[in-house]
């Protein structure tokens, strides 16, 4: 068992790990990281996105806004969204229900993008002592004033049968964490969902420079899907509020091929 004999002994340890903690800091700080302000961009109309341009009966038609390009602002100010709020969702708007909550997906821009003007960079935070995991994904904000931090409610009413997603990102990882980048469609059978096509990326290596990724979904039957979740998550971990602050990845460019 390791034992501290003196306070010289603890003064130094403790002065190592201030060290290592500015050193991680410094890692993360050197990404040359533009966050837009709400609302900045005058070119980029907030909710340019229709919502009854990419539906039918009920049933998205399109993914929209893969390349993040369209933001819109919060209603506080305090943060903006992926377009169109009927088919992105993020923990953000949990910050209007306990405004402690951290904001956790931020709209960036210049070399933080792939390609265009904008990138989602989605980073871990901590409120008090419960890991917020930034996550985009396809579905919708229902408050949750009990638990805010599970008020997302995973899925969109979609009926292509994707083959491929591709994309780019970069990924900072704290302390080992792992990033979670995930695609599957279901299919509603009676009041359970089944999954019937499937594929996801779980890494924890650091990637300094946009990398392409590829999901290839595995079918399991031949059947046309009714939802699609596309998701993408800072924290692997972070639906069971797990993960390490500070954990950032940064997603551009999606594409889908059916």
């Amino acid at each position: 068992m390791f034992e501290m004999k003196s306070y010289n002994q603890r003064t130094s340890l403790g002065k190592i790990l201030f060290l290592m903690a500015g050193m991680i800091f410094l890692v993360i700080s050197c990404e040359k990281i533009v966050i837009e302000k709400p609302g900045n961009e005058p070119d980029i109309d907030p909710g340019d996105i229709k919502c009854s341009d990419i539906q039918s009966g009920g049933v998205f038609t399109q993914v929209p806004n893969l390349d993040f390009e369209s933001w819109s602002k919060s209603s506080s100010g305090r943060y903006e969204d992926p377009d169109p709020g009927c088919f992105w969702a993020t923990p953000n708007k949990s910050n209007d229900i306990i405004n402690a909550i951290p904001v956790t997906v931020y709209k960036v821009s210049g070399d933080s993008a792939y390609s265009g003007k904008f990138a989602a960079m989605i980073r871990t935070g901590k409120w008090g002592n419960l890991i917020v995991a930034g996550t985009v994904a396809t579905g919708v904000f229902s408050p949750n004033l009990s638990n805010p931090l599970q008020s997302i409610r995973f899925g969109r009413n979609f009926n292509q049968r994707p083959k491929k997603v591709t994309g780019y990102y970069k990924f900072f990882p704290v302390a080992n964490d792992s990033c979670g980048i995930y695609c599957y469609v279901t299919k509603r059978r009676d009041a359970k969902l089944d999954t019937i096509g499937f594929s996801r990326i779980v890494s924890s290596e650091r990637v300094d420079n946009y990398r392409q990724f590829e999901l290839t979904l595995d079918y399991k039957t031949t059947e046309q899907p009714d939802q699609l979740i596309l998701y993408f998550a800072s924290s692997e971990g972070g639906r069971e509020l797990k993960g390490q602050p500070g954990t950032t990845l940064f997603v551009d460019q999606v594409r889908i091929e059916y």
